[in-house]
């Protein structure tokens, strides 16, 4: 078997099982069938730790699905085991694709810890963030995610529904130099950053698809069509209908 689904998005959250704690009861998996997986796909609200507490087998693994259901993860980072996951690291040989849906804050600061140098495709989604605390927090820890080089084989970056301001979506693009299709779905940011990095090489110099989708009324696109024209850049966009 190489290929695993495990859905358990109702365990603790009120649904067809709703006994309290049901979403901190340690999965068991054999290692053996986790050692030889190449595609996992985890439907469930439980905290950071049973991720890797799988993951830490998973050598083989290229294609990671995750969708925590906006579950805080803060709450299972304080043990043992997880403390030496974010300070070690967990390297993923293998893993080429990531995509996270209902992000937060606290699953992406975990999920940083992953060592994955054949990562080439990122889908990040998250939506219902709140107010505007969380879309600082949500921004911020975007930032933190791509920090340093540890995505540099990335290629294709899709973030969807959040906010991102200014300096965290330059300092993104610039840890990113073989980044070739960018997607921002229904993502608030300010066009006019692109406009300092028009000239500069060391931003998104590999970049040759631009996607910017869902964008609201009356978005001011011009600072990207230079950029695009600049660049030589392929630019797609669309709008969201006017209510």
């Amino acid at each position: 078997m190489t290929s695993l689904a495990i859905d358990l998005s109702h365990c603790g959250m009120g649904g067809i099982d709703d006994r309290p704690g049901m979403g901190d009861i340690p999965l068991h998996v054999p290692p053996k069938i986790l050692s030889n997986l190449t595609t996992l796909m985890l439907l469930w609200d439980w905290p950071g730790t049973q991720l890797f507490q799988l993951l830490q087998h998973c050598s083989k693994l290229e294609t990671l699905f995750i969708d925590p259901f906006y579950r805080d993860w803060e709450s299972g980072a304080d043990t043992p085991f997880m403390r030496h996951m974010l300070e070690v690291g967990l390297f993923l040989p293998k893993l080429r694709k990531v995509h996270l849906l209902h992000a937060s804050s606290s699953a992406l600061g975990q999920l940083k810890a992953l060592k994955t140098p054949a990562i080439t495709e990122i889908d990040i989604k998250f939506g219902d963030v709140g107010d505007a605390e969380e879309w600082q927090l949500a921004s911020t820890a975007l930032k933190a995610f791509f920090d340093g080089k540890s995505k540099a084989t990335l290629r294709s970056l899709r973030i969807r529904d959040t906010l991102i301001r200014g300096n965290p979506f330059i300092s993104i693009l610039r840890n990113l130099p073989n980044l070739t299709r960018l997607t921002l779905d229904e993502v608030e940011f300010d066009a006019g950053c692109f406009t300092g990095i028009v000239h500069s090489n060391d931003v998104a110099s590999m970049l040759n698809v631009l996607e910017l989708l869902e964008l609201p009324p009356g978005f001011d696109l011009e600072p990207v069509h230079e950029f695009a024209e600049g660049r030589g850049i392929i630019l797609k966009s669309s709008f969201r209908a006017r209510l």
